[in-house]
């Protein structure tokens, strides 16, 4: 669905943090940062006799670009596994399974200059789902215990943008209708002073203490 790919994979400890995280999205959780990748203070070593797949398994992520990864558990984050590929990245973890990253989701995910939480890359949450069909293009949930969570939505028209849960204008995006209400997001959620806005295809949804107001395009 979408055009490019790589593969992480990510393994949870605690059951409970994890299911913890997604509330707001209404879907399955999980946790872990790329640690590897991002150069975090979690040790992770090269565990290729250890991972529960092989190379060959993703092959159409193209070949593998590292021998695959453990990082440990941690106080504050569960442990993962995971594996990076020339086109995408595949996270494992014992409450959601196996997802990858691929496409144009994965582009934005890992080169996208999106900051989540207190100022944290979208790179340190990981996919929670599969790629969902939703509307004439797709959502793929995301999250990280503790840090942030949400779901990034692409179509062709709109690309690819992430609505952060636990935001005032992302929670009202997504309880009263998301994309069929308000169209595909054409930019991330921002914060205006003490306004939260989001951009859509189809107008500007403002959320501010005194109620949402949704203005449409024309």
């Amino acid at each position: 669905m979408n055009n490019s790919s790589l593969r992480t994979f990510a393994r949870y400890g605690s059951a409970a943090v994890a299911l913890g995280a997604l509330a707001l999205t209404g879907l399955a959780p999980a946790s872990a940062s790329p640690t590897a990748a991002t150069g975090s203070s979690i040790a992770a070593s090269s565990s290729s006799d250890t991972l529960p797949w092989v190379p060959e398994d993703y092959a159409w992520l193209g070949a593998p670009t590292d021998d695959g990864f453990i990082a440990p558990d941690t106080p504050t984050s569960p442990g993962f596994m995971g594996q990076n590929f020339t086109h995408g990245a595949v996270f494992y973890n014992e409450v959601t399974g196996t997802h990858t990253v691929h496409g144009a989701i994965y582009d934005l995910w890992r080169f996208g200059a999106v900051t989540v939480g207190e100022g944290s890359a979208l790179y340190n949450l990981i996919p929670v789902s599969d790629e969902q069909p939703v509307g004439n293009g797709v959502r793929q949930s995301f999250a990280q215990p503790g840090l942030a969570s949400g779901n990034v939505f692409w179509s062709e028209a709109a690309g690819a943008h992430f609505v952060e849960s636990g935001t005032p204008a992302g929670d009202y995006f997504n309880a009263h209708g998301a994309v069929d209400a308000f169209g595909f997001p054409v930019s991330e959620v921002q914060q205006v002073g003490e306004t939260s806005v989001l951009y859509t295809e189809r107008g500007v949804l403002t959320v501010s203490s005194s109620g949402a107001t949704f203005s449409p395009l024309g």
